[in-house]
């Protein structure tokens, strides 16, 4: 979302790209495939930049060599990245597993004697990228992602874990919560069984008082510009969006930070309580969500409109989680803005998840309609029970990249 010290495309698979040539095919491609919405000359040179790109790392995984892992590792993370570029195929799940796995072997290397730190350097950096990809696409399918639930994939011990990291458009502590909210929605739709473990309601309450107090920061931004629980969310958008003082990178984080914020709560309504959209909590989480959203301009037509943030060029991706959660559990009064908004996402941002997103909710949509006209009792309160399990959609539906 914004070109910090969190990117690593930069720091870190950039200068890898010197000495190996699979990187440097992998970041061509990517490259190119970006060109392409410019001139459609690039999207026959992004796949022959592709092709190049798995011959190496393949001969790279054959060889086996400890001195090429790292650059096998940042060649998958840009195989998967070019993969949900290209309208989210399901390679990109298969590239995330690989680069798990070349972690796993640096990480066994790290602890027997290596120079290289574990908790620096590209290997960190990696590790907390693909758990973001991993809870981002695995937030609504209910499998077991053992390592991505572990907070210390997110909370890095030299940075405020409050502060929203450009890279991924939220704080780390905020990405561990949902991390662990997945979690307990995994065990819960478990069957009970003799020694399984049950997850306490007041665990529930601790994340649900995390979520109510957390406030995220953004480096020199005053106070009074952040947005949490006990701020007006309407008034203080209007203040961040005609306010000089507060540069435009730093408007985008905040407004996307604390739009994830309002997704993870009704995330944790959603999977968890089993709340239906129509709950008066989730209503609330639904309307500050979309006024967060909405105070993002995607269009440059609108960059002159009160209270608006001009989204940048770079600013896309971290929104289509918030989006895509606040579809799921909106009502039809909000559905006509939220097309809107992946329109002009898909429209101006070159992700090809974008359209897989859109299409995803419109079956979601439809299966929600249906249920509700086929059921012919019950007020909406006493409807929550049924609200999150049902959602149409098939395992072969996912996992869906809202990375």
């Amino acid at each position: 979302m914004y070109d910090d010290s969190s990117n690593g495309f930069r720091t870190l698979i950039v200068p890898l790209s010197a000495t190996s040539p699979a990187v440097l095919h992998s970041i061509l491609a990517v490259s190119a495939f970006a060109m392409r919405r410019f001139n459609p000359f690039f999207k026959a040179l992004a796949l022959e930049q592709k092709e190049k790109t798995v011959h190496y790392i393949r001969s790279m995984i054959r060889c086996y060599e400890p001195d090429s892992l790292m650059g096998a590792l940042a060649t998958a993370i840009m195989l998967c990245v070019f993969e949900i570029k290209d309208g989210c195929s399901p390679v990109w799940e298969s590239h995330i597993k690989g680069a798990i796995a070349l972690l796993r072997s640096l990480s066994s290397q790290q602890k027997h004697g290596s120079s290289a730190s574990w908790m620096s350097g590209l290997t960190w950096w990696a590790n907390k990228y693909l758990a973001y990809q991993y809870v981002n696409g695995y937030s609504t399918q209910m499998i077991d992602v053992e390592e991505v639930c572990d907070p210390l994939f997110w909370l890095s011990p030299d940075k405020d874990v409050a502060e929203i990291e450009g890279l991924m458009g939220c704080s780390s502590i905020l990405m561990a919560t949902i991390a662990n909210i997945r979690r307990i929605a995994h065990i819960r739709k478990q069957p009970a069984t003799q020694g399984s473990v049950a997850v306490p309601d007041e665990e529930v309450q601790d994340i649900e008082s995390t979520l109510f107090s957390l406030v995220q920061r953004v480096q020199s931004v005053p106070g009074r510009y952040l947005l949490s629980e006990s701020t007006p969310t309407e008034q203080t958008v209007c203040l961040i969006g005609d306010s000089d003082e507060v540069p435009l990178h730093a408007k985008t984080l905040i407004l996307a930070g604390e739009a994830r914020r309002q997704s993870a709560l009704m995330f944790l309504y959603g999977s968890v309580l089993k709340l239906s959209p129509k709950h008066s909590a989730m209503r609330s989480r639904v309307s500050k969500c979309l006024i967060c959203l909405k105070a993002v301009s995607f269009g440059e037509e609108e960059a002159g409109s009160a209270g608006t943030v001009v989204l940048p060029r770079w600013g896309m991706s971290p929104l289509l989680w918030p989006l895509f959660m606040t579809g799921l559990f909106s009502t039809e009064h909000d559905r006509p803005a939220i097309l809107d908004m992946l329109r002009k996402l898909e429209d101006k941002g070159s992700l090809g998840n974008v359209g897989s997103v859109r299409l995803k909710l419109m079956k979601v949509w439809k299966n929600q309609d249906l249920r509700d006209t086929l059921s012919v009792s019950g007020s909406d309160e006493q409807k929550g029970n049924r609200a999150w399990p049902v959602l149409g959609l098939s395992p072969k539906d996912w996992p869906l990249s809202l990375g």
